[in-house]
């Protein structure tokens, strides 16, 4: 279910919904963003003292589906398969090196955000990436969950674009050592 190819022109209305392109003066305001949905799978766990049931990140979906959160699209035998939400991908000009990083890997992934709620019945979206520098520094925040699933061709091809628009090679440069103060 693809409702907005991730592409650089839209029509004024698929634009304002699905994607969007900002002015790159600010580095912390995004140049691209693509509305996914995400879908997960609440599967059943038995023999555990813990846990009755577990989350799982299936896929995401290019576009915002119109469907309520949490709404059941598929039940299984001991699962049940639901449309989590959408949230945006959004990429920035000095985040091209992990973007470039992440397409370069044998697994392309794009990241989701989980968040276990103390109160519902249901785990928070929190958000998405493709970044992999992001991914691992929110790895590090307790109670969220990061889950990678594999990048559909067009995200890929979006992310692609982006960083053959925006990336500027760094040269690497090696620190000379200094003579030793003790050798002098």
């Amino acid at each position: 279910m693809i409702t907005s190819p991730p592409q650089d022109h839209l029509s004024p209305d698929e634009g304002k919904k699905h994607f969007s392109i900002t002015d790159p003066v600010n580095p912390s305001t995004p140049i691209a963003q693509l509305l996914i949905g995400v879908v997960v799978r609440k599967r059943s766990i038995h023999h555990n003292v813990w846990a009755t049931y577990s989350w799982e990140v299936v896929s995401v979906i290019e576009g915002a589906p119109e469907l309520p959160p949490w709404s059941v699209i598929e039940n299984e035998q001991d699962a049940e398969i639901y449309y989590a939400g959408h949230t945006p991908l959004r990429l920035y000009p000095y985040e091209t090196d992990t973007l470039k990083d992440n397409l370069e890997s044998s697994n392309p992934s794009v990241y989701v955000f989980l968040r276990e709620d103390q109160e519902g019945e249901f785990p928070a979206l929190i958000g998405a990436t493709v970044c992999t520098g992001e991914a691992q520094a929110h790895a590090g925040i307790e109670g969220d969950r990061v889950e990678a699933v594999a990048m559909s061709p067009l995200i890929s091809a979006w992310v692609h674009r982006f960083v053959s628009r925006y990336h500027v090679e760094q040269p690497v440069y090696k620190r000379q050592r200094t003579q030793n103060r003790h050798n002098r």
